[in-house]
């Protein structure tokens, strides 16, 4: 499927909201037993509306795969994302858990912005780039950064992503499902078989 923007370009990502929407339809259509089409996000490249559906992705609990080494906001990305550090933040009198960047790798990350995005300094693309990969920080679990140079080939990656979250014996029969069909039989070992109710003594 191919999705575009406005024709008069005045108004970039306008498509983020409606390929969300396109996405959620098509998985809801080709359900079986209530249970829907898994569906996986792969950054590769992109720009700081790649980075924007990242994060939309992400908010409505999709996973995540970034292609590192792949040049622009996915290189961004994965160095914030393998740079960040937890830290205790007091917000309203609460202390809640955030991701930062100490002071070089912030320095660092603006680095990495200016080298491909730097015409649009003025927009205030850093800190809205920072911010963005902070919050793509939260979500390590749904979040999997797969190396162009790794052995591994990408289609485990992508299956492995599916594979974080612990759901309901619906979800894991899925799961098998998935892993059977795809191949990968050290996926269901690593990410099914490896759950404590698995676990046999």
């Amino acid at each position: 499927a191919v999705v575009s923007t406005q024709s008069t370009g005045e108004k970039e990502g306008i498509e983020i909201e409606y390929r969300g929407e396109l996405e959620n339809l098509i998985c809801s259509m080709f359900t079986k037993d209530g249970v829907s089409l898994p569906m996986v996000c792969i950054m590769i490249e992109g720009g700081m509306q790649s980075i924007d559906q990242a994060v939309s992705t992400l908010r409505k609990g999709k996973t995540l795969v970034v292609l590192k080494g792949s040049g622009r906001a996915s290189d961004i990305l994965c160095y914030g994302f393998e740079h960040s550090i937890e830290v205790d933040k007091e917000v309203d009198g609460e202390i809640i858990k955030e991701r930062t960047l100490t002071d070089a790798c912030r320095n660092e990350m603006i680095k990495l912005i200016d080298k491909d995005f730097s015409k649009y300094r003025a927009q205030g693309i850093i800190e809205k780039m920072i911010t963005a990969v902070m919050e793509i920080s939260t979500y390590r679990q749904r979040v999997t950064v797969f190396s162009i140079f790794n052995p591994e080939p990408l289609d485990f990656y992508i299956l492995s992503s599916l594979m974080q979250s612990s759901g309901n014996s619906a979800t894991r029969m899925r799961q098998m499902r998935l892993a059977i069909t795809w191949g990968h039989a050290r996926v269901a070992k690593e990410f099914i078989f490896s759950r404590k109710e698995y676990k046999f003594s």
